[in-house]
């Protein structure tokens, strides 16, 4: 054998490598992709939403989750545990709690979520974990009662505008209103 077989077999291989990884890279950009994960409500931010999302490029279908142990107080769409498809970009959530009463119920422990769903014929596996910890440390320092105070004071702040507006008309209105009486008590000159 020459140099110049030798050369071109290697060159073969590694052309054959690279076909392999761009068809893997491309595939697996094409695939669905989901992930588990806490929200916040961004009304209410003292409160907590499950969220399964497909963060990948096709649809998942069979989508089908458990959790390590029963997660107290989940409603909606995830309690059952099953999902019959999620398009790309597409998620699920169900409302579970507010913080403080999720972190006093699961002692801040962290659940495992095993999950599977289809990508065609592919079954795709998956696990995450989700916290009742908040993504905004400040969040979690108010109180459970910071939601009613914040809105009573922009309730309050409010009134006190409009009841400044309404002071300052009432000081005009009696101003005119003592300038027409006193207009009014002047001495008739032709008496």
């Amino acid at each position: 054998m020459d140099v110049g077989t030798i050369v071109n077999g290697l060159m073969v291989l590694v052309t054959i490598s690279i076909a392999v990884i761009a068809w893997r890279t491309f595939k697996s950009q094409t695939r669905p992709r989901i992930i588990v994960y806490t929200h916040h409500d961004h009304l209410r931010p003292g409160l907590l939403k499950l969220r399964i999302h497909n963060i990948g490029k096709d649809v998942a279908t069979d989508i089908s989750f458990e959790m390590e142990y029963p997660i107290p107080d989940i409603r909606g769409p995830l309690s059952t545990g099953l999902l019959s498809s999620l398009a790309p970009g597409e998620y699920r959530e169900s409302m579970w709690g507010t913080v403080w009463t999720l972190k006093e119920k699961t002692s801040g422990e962290s659940y495992k979520v095993k999950y599977r769903y289809h990508h065609g014929k592919k079954r795709l596996c998956g696990e995450d974990v989700i916290e009742t910890d908040s993504y905004d440390e400040e969040l979690t320092r108010l109180s459970p009662y910071q939601d009613i105070v914040k809105t009573i004071e922009i309730s309050l702040s409010a009134v006190e505008g409009k009841l400044s507006n309404v002071l300052s008309e009432v000081s005009v209105l009696s101003r005119q209103w003592k300038e027409f009486i006193s207009s009014q008590n002047c001495d008739d000159p032709k008496k």
